[in-house]
């Protein structure tokens, strides 16, 4: 049983859930220091991007989720009256130029179709083949949206049994919807994995193979 509301995980199925996975952790530590940087700049006591970035917990040379915190100081500056330009950020932080530009173009698409000023763009990476989490080690990537990542991977206290996540940010009401579904032809829930800090949501699901609908075809027409 999860030990405080932030930390919720729930179950669909077998009813595991585990928590403490190192790529939630640090994505957990990642989010409060977001949280921490925007709240001292609305307060009127902002805190220099340099001394916040020696509490990162990962390299912020080579992080690309570092991006996030450097381009929310950005929006900050614009929405407290200054001017901030791009290049001045490119130059400080020349690693992550092309993210900062990326993140820019994004956050101005936005703007003009009418969405909201502040902290759009920052978002943290989802986990990528080798990471661990909630018990699960990413084995292969399967497919990828817009919002949401699938994977081949591995469920450590089940005798690393192969099953399918779709690891995504803890939104939307999903995997409710999903596990109403009952049919022959649609593949079932496991279980769901959730940790509020970290933003994070596991859909764990059972692996039937390999195959795509494009390569059965093939082989028919064969």
């Amino acid at each position: 049983m999860a030990k405080n509301p932030s930390d919720a995980v729930f179950a669909l199925g077998d009813g595991s859930g585990l928590l403490g996975s190192d790529f939630a952790e640090v994505r957990s530590q990642k989010r409060e220091l977001l949280r921490e940087h925007q709240a001292r700049w609305e307060s009127g006591d902002p805190v220099g991007l340099e001394e916040m970035l020696k509490n990162w917990p990962a390299d912020p040379h080579s992080d690309p989720d570092a991006c996030s915190l450097i381009f929310q100081e950005f929006l900050q500056r614009r929405l407290h009256g200054e001017e901030p330009s791009l290049r001045e950020y490119e130059q400080r932080f020349p690693e992550h130029r092309d993210s900062l530009a990326a993140l820019l173009s994004r956050h101005n698409m936005l703007h003009s179709l009418g969405g909201a000023s502040g902290r759009q763009g920052c978002s943290l990476r989802l986990p990528e083949v080798g990471d661990e989490v909630f018990g699960f080690y990413l084995r292969r990537e399967l497919g990828r949206g817009a919002f949401a990542r699938v994977f081949l991977a591995e469920q450590s206290d089940l005798a690393d049994r192969p099953v399918v996540l779709k690891v995504s940010n803890a939104e939307g009401s999903e995997p409710q919807t999903l596990a109403q579904l009952q049919h022959t032809h649609i593949v079932p829930i496991y279980s769901v994995h959730e940790d509020a800090r970290a933003g994070l949501r596991v859909v764990c699901m059972p692996y039937f193979g390999g195959a795509s609908l494009s390569r059965v075809l093939e082989e028919m027409w064969r």
